[in-house]
């Protein structure tokens, strides 16, 4: 009997058996709401970025819904300080009215429902409307009966919708945005509706309404700066949220904009009443004086200067009661399988989409950042249902300017001279037993030589060790890895050598609750076929 591949094959079946384990549910926080209707078919007969995936084979439906009302804008009490902890109010009779979209992927059959719903505030920075954290968590909702909506919470989401199918009898045509000052409001007022709609109106979620027992907030990037706002400014005003993802953005949104966008700079539309622009700080903190718990998740690009400059703010937020902060070693921006999904997606909506130019060498396949939402998730839905807070995770080695609003200084990271990976943070089964070099800040180097997909910064850097034969590999200020590059036959004897560290990095990363089992079992399964050493 081969001892090593027994040892091997049982890691994989201890994480099979956690994978099958389910989650408990609890309670849930209302709020105002709006008024609700279904879409019209329009013209093209489908939403604006529906899913190209097999919902219906996952048991979930998609359907999509107006949602209007009238929205209210906000002015601070006091100054607006550091700590985050802000006193704000609704401004003096400065309200305007709205229409706009929700997009809700839900399961078809009550059992299914695991009792939560994550509302996403639609990232716009990419001059549309994104569900970003969809592509990133959509296997982990749909695996464990998740209700998911989609919010076209800011002013050139709504106006890519109207560009798109806009005019007499178009799908959008209804559609109304008062401008960014106003979207806070808006998307309150869309976690709202979950359990709050109006009597004689759809409901969003269907006959699942009665069993919803948490509703969290996320945003990734550009959204993750407003929904940092909204939970310092905003949320005490009036909870509607149980829980918040704030996801690999270190910046805030203004509380208050005097244009409909800073993307488009419209003024704000006619009728709708003026608004000042009101800044908030920077460098910030959470504010720690709130129940409802919040996770904040930062990938290596997030937290650079380059990227998102999560370090100089949520890198220097301690853990607290309701707090959490997790770093995740090697992740990029975006990765491929949310690449792959959104061209699916956007090649339904705009026929003809080509490949996205990030989508090429030598980015970062979805091995970190994925897995690390996905599991994220799941630890900030069971905490807002009353489960233990997420375990406490080590951070980046980091050298942040002192003090961080330096910006004559740099956020350095720290890195492993014989692998150059960065030293700390959460470090998944990709960055324990390494087969490559990953670095998540493209911008520490010049990849132009590689042509446009080279140049994209938010898809980091995977230096596979395969013997210097890349074609960056030697070049000064391009290759990220050391060289020689480590060699795997010498870090990994044997193939089931390999395979066994993987599998015990990926059960003790489950355990850690770092990593979903599901995961795990696919990266031990990974590791089996992989051809290393």
């Amino acid at each position: 009997m081969n001892t090593s591949r027994s040892r091997a094959s049982r890691f994989v079946v201890v994480l099979a058996l956690i994978a099958s384990a389910g989650a408990g549910v609890q309670a849930w926080a209302a709020g105002p709401a709006p008024t609700l209707r279904a879409a019209p078919s329009g013209v093209h007969g489908f939403p604006f970025r529906t899913s190209t995936l097999n919902l219906a084979g996952a048991g979930y439906v998609e359907q999509e819904f107006l949602l209007s009302g009238t929205a209210q804008a906000y002015v601070p009490v006091a100054p607006l300080g550091s700590d985050g902890r802000w006193n704000v109010t609704a401004n003096p009779g400065v309200t305007a009215p709205y229409v706009t979209r929700i997009l809700v992927r839900r399961p078809t059959d009550p059992a299914r429902f695991n009792g939560t719903v994550v509302v996403e505030w639609n990232n716009a920075s990419g001059g549309s409307d994104t569900q970003s954290d969809w592509l990133y968590m959509h296997e982990e909702i749909l695996r464990q009966g998740y209700a998911y909506i989609g919010v076209t919470a800011q002013y050139v989401g709504v106006q890519t919708l109207l560009a798109w199918e806009g005019g007499p009898g178009s799908r959008y045509a209804s559609l109304f945005h008062p401008g960014d000052s106003f979207a806070y409001d808006i998307f309150s007022q869309a976690g709202a509706v979950v359990l709050h709609g109006r009597p004689g109106d759809p409901r969003a979620l269907g006959e699942l309404t009665g069993r919803v027992s948490a509703v969290l907030a996320t945003g990734f990037s550009q959204s993750a700066a407003w929904l940092t706002t909204y939970f310092n400014a905003i949320h005490r005003l009036g909870p509607v949220y149980n829980a918040f993802l704030i996801h690999d953005a270190g910046f805030d949104a203004p509380l208050s904009l005097d244009v409909a966008s800073f993307a488009t700079g419209d003024p704000p539309p006619g009728g709708v009443p003026a608004t000042p622009f009101i800044d908030t700080p920077y460098p910030l903190q959470l504010r720690d004086d709130q129940s409802q718990p919040a996770l904040i998740v930062l990938s290596e690009f997030g937290l650079s200067d380059d990227g998102n400059a999560a370090a100089r703010t949520f890198h220097l937020q301690p853990d607290s009661g309701h707090i959490r902060v997790w770093e995740f070693a090697g992740a990029p921006h975006l990765e491929s399988g949310w690449f792959r999904d959104l061209v699916a997606d956007d090649r339904k909506t705009y026929p003809g989409t080509a490949l996205d130019p990030c989508d090429g060498p030598p980015g970062i396949p979805s091995i970190v950042h994925a897995p690390g939402v996905r599991a994220a998730v799941t630890a900030l839905s069971l905490w807002a249902r009353g489960a233990s807070a997420p375990r406490p995770a080590p951070r980046m080695s980091l050298q942040v300017p002192s003090p961080p609003d330096d910006f004559d200084q740099s956020v350095v990271f720290n890195r492993d001279a014989k692998t150059q990976l960065v030293r700390g943070g959460i470090r998944l089964p990709a960055v324990t037993v390494p087969v490559a070099t990953l670095n998540g800040n493209r911008e520490d180097f010049d990849w132009s030589i590689l042509g446009p997909g080279g140049q994209c910064v938010f898809v980091g850097v995977y230096d596979p060790w395969d013997h210097d034969s890349d074609l960056w590999d030697g070049q000064a200020g391009v290759d990220p890895s050391t060289t020689p590059e480590p060699d795997l036959q010498v870090l990994y004897p044997t193939h089931q050598n390999y395979v066994e560290r993987v599998s015990a990095s990926a059960l003790q990363s489950v355990v850690n609750g770092y990593l979903r089992p599901a995961d795990g079992v696919q990266l031990a399964l990974d590791a089996v076929h992989a051809a290393v050493p």
